[in-house]
């Protein structure tokens, strides 16, 4: 019986996990002066009442290390017309070096934590009632004290976003045959990586843009 498990485990198609459904969003702390915000693509609703909501956060983000000291946050839901601009200026860039909100219009919830109200169509003020540690990341379940639709837009999903990091049209001439096209993939938030430097180009430093994993453990893939 395990050498069954172990082998269904080995031949695991990872890929598989590309068909569960992610969206975007904001999370974003204020602590003791400090403003912090990230791009994660974890969040769904666990109870209506009470109104709780679970959210998934990458434990070597500085904005997880500030919820995780002020116990709340908020949480916004990129409208699907979000530019790409935005989730690069909150998601490519650490919050240890730079005020990601310094020159970004903001409003503030309750508890003084910032959140934008353009490019989102909706946003939920979050309680952390518990924090349980999962290796990488840290899963949040949080109480909404404060909730509201910003805008009537469609939210946009990771597909969404993928879709359109992908929809460059290429002004090669078709050939007849089909190209095997190699792709690298974080296979804990499946990002593609998209960039125009080739992936073994690029520094060991380099770290997943939406959920900083390394390098390491992207995965090819060819199509």
């Amino acid at each position: 019986m395990a050498a069954a498990a172990a082998e269904s485990r080995y031949n695991m198609d990872k890929t598989a996990l590309f068909k569960i459904t992610y969206g975007l969003y904001l999370a974003a702390v204020e602590y003791e002066g400090e403003r912090c915000g990230c791009i994660i693509n974890t969040a769904s609703q666990a109870t209506d009442t009470p109104c709780r909501i679970l959210v998934t956060m990458q434990k070597r983000n500085h904005t997880t290390e500030l919820v995780m000291r002020k116990k709340s946050m908020t949480v916004s839901a990129l409208a699907i017309s979000c530019p790409t601009e935005v989730i690069r200026h909150f998601g490519f860039q650490s919050g240890r070096d730079t005020d990601k909100f310094a020159d970004t219009a903001y409003r503030t919830d309750g508890e003084g934590n910032p959140y934008i109200a353009e490019h989102v169509t909706a946003y939920y003020s979050c309680r952390v009632m518990q924090s349980i540690d999962l290796d990488t990341h840290m899963l949040f379940i949080c109480d909404v004290e404060e909730a509201e639709n910003l805008s009537a837009e469609a939210a946009l999903t990771y597909g969404d976003y993928r879709a359109a990091k992908n929809g460059r049209v290429s002004e090669m001439p078709v050939e007849s045959e089909k190209k095997t096209v190699k792709k690298y993939v974080c296979p804990i938030c499946h990002y593609v990586y998209d960039g125009d430097i080739p992936f073994e180009d690029l520094p060991d430093s380099y770290v997943c843009p939406i959920c900083k994993q390394p390098k390491s453990i992207f995965q090819m893939i060819e199509e």
